[in-house]
């Protein structure tokens, strides 16, 4: 990507990590992205057991804001430690 005004036009820089704001797939690649992080969170915690038959939602996503719900804070490490790997 690169900028221009009437009388200045920038270089190509390199872009070594991320996706360029604007760029046409990365809102797809986003939430593809989210989409494997929360089902593999899933599988590694069982979320809150409230009642027989009730129980709380594992996780709360909004964009890229997520909230773990567990009963020890053993399974919420265990899903950050997942994520970094």
């Amino acid at each position: 990507m690169r900028f221009s005004t009437k009388s200045f036009t920038t270089d190509w820089p390199s872009l070594d990590v991320g996706i360029p704001m604007g760029c046409a797939i990365s809102s797809l690649l986003f939430v593809l992205v989210m989409g494997m992080v929360i089902q593999e969170s899933e599988s590694v915690i069982n979320g809150v057991e409230l009642g027989p038959g009730m129980s709380l939602l594992l996780l709360r996503a909004f964009m890229d804001d997520i909230t773990i719900v567990a009963s020890k804070a053993e399974e919420v490490e265990e899903v950050c430690v997942d994520w970094n790997t």
